[in-house]
């Protein structure tokens, strides 16, 4: 049977029993089912492309806005049955999500351009945390990232042992043959590291692939730490994950896995985590990284690129923004932040705002029964993000999610 119809039945199954367990109200499973989903996003959906009419694969990969959707309607019931309350959280996060509509209506983008380029890899991650959590699905339980850490890798080494030097036999190389020039060939050295190909396994890019394999070292190593689970099957995964994250051939997951580590040691040798302490952790390697950009220790064309980005934003900098639609905003930049800034101008600060607020309710609740298992590595995983935020154009990345 070909590839394309094995990932159709599986993407089906699981958009099925995912609105099935929507409406009979199962919260743990339709958590599992969506970080799988998110996960396996390219996989499961550019393999529909190849083989669905364009219609019904345009529809099934808009799952996300239609779960968005039955999320609204399901939350809307459950604040007319006064099952859940309005707070001033939820005030500030309305504000936060017009803003940056309002700013691009102001600057003439396109609804187009806002609709699918700005909100969905920008504010998708937000709006579907924030749905997930008010209307009490938000239960996921992180056994099945054990699962994730064998699919992802396998698929890594699996793609490394049969590449045959040809990037077109790339699995997701026949969905840019759209463009007058595919933008994989156009740019090779994001797939080839010394004409050795920098894996992406089930994903897109190899930074997609390097940074979920940073985060799942690092889950695994907290899971070891915390003694939960088996630890010498959390180490084998840990392991199996670092095989994954050295088969993609870059940097950020290995910043990634240091800045957990230093993290997960300060939050298990302190009685009482400090947010500002841990703020430190990620502020330093930020700080270390452009020392040695500048100073030429890291000089090859991409640190020097990010350098290059960074003294031009300055030049072009508004404090209103440009709005959400904006074409820099969206592709220029290999930060997280300038795209942001660029995006929404002093008003990106709410963005980073709602991220921190976040973080400082699992640091103040840490040792809490109802987050203790997990919170060191939400906290380890979080600080490694701050990082990403400086160096990696994050916006549509699972990484984001």
């Amino acid at each position: 049977m070909d590839m394309s119809y094995i990932v159709i039945i599986i993407g089906i199954i699981l958009l099925l029993r995912l609105f099935y367990f929507l409406l009979n109200n199962h919260s743990q499973q339709v958590s599992n089912i969506i970080v799988i989903l998110l996960i396996m996003y390219d996989w499961i959906f550019i393999h529909l492309t190849y083989s669905l009419p364009s219609n019904i694969a345009f529809i099934l990969k808009s799952f996300g806005e239609i779960l968005i959707f039955m999320l609204t309607f399901l939350l809307i019931g459950r604040l007319s049955y006064n099952k859940c309350r309005i707070h001033n959280i939820d005030y500030i996060f309305c504000f936060f999500i017009i803003i940056p509509f309002v700013i691009s209506l102001v600057f003439g983008s396109s609804l187009s351009n806002m609709a699918l380029s700005g909100y969905k890899d920008f504010f998708f991650p937000y709006i579907l945390s924030y749905l997930l959590f008010k209307s009490k699905y938000l239960n996921f339980k992180y056994n099945v990232l054990n699962y994730i850490t064998v699919i992802i890798t396998s698929g890594a080494i699996i793609q490394t042992l049969l590449y045959d030097g040809n990037l077109s036999s790339l699995w997701f190389y026949k969905s840019f043959e759209r463009f007058d020039e595919n933008p994989i060939e156009t740019g090779f050295y994001n797939y080839l590291k010394d004409d050795s190909l920098r894996a992406t396994s089930i994903f897109v890019t190899p930074i997609d692939l390097s940074i979920t394999t940073g985060l799942l070292c690092i889950y695994h190593l907290s899971q070891i730490m915390m003694r939960r689970n088996n630890r010498i099957i959390q180490l084998i995964l840990m392991i199996y994950a670092f095989v994954g994250l050295c088969l993609s051939q870059t940097r950020v997951g290995f910043a990634f896995v240091a800045i957990g580590i230093a993290t997960l040691i300060y939050t298990k040798k302190s009685r009482s985590v400090s947010f500002k302490t841990l703020l430190t952790i990620p502020i330093l390697f930020i700080i270390a990284t452009f020392g040695f950009m500048v100073n030429g220790k890291i000089d090859d064309g991409s640190a020097l690129g990010r350098l290059i980005q960074y003294a031009e934003f300055f030049n072009s900098f508004s404090l209103l923004g440009y709005g959400i639609g904006d074409y820099d905003a969206i592709y220029k930049y290999d930060s997280f932040l300038l795209c942001s800034a660029r995006m929404m101008g002093i008003a990106a600060l709410l963005y980073f705002i709602m991220y921190f607020k976040l973080l400082k309710y699992v640091i103040k609740n840490y040792r809490s029964y109802r987050v203790s298992q997990y919170a060191p590595f939400i906290i380890a995983s979080s600080t490694s993000l701050i990082y990403a935020f400086v160096f990696q154009h994050l916006a549509g990345s699972i990484a984001l999610t």
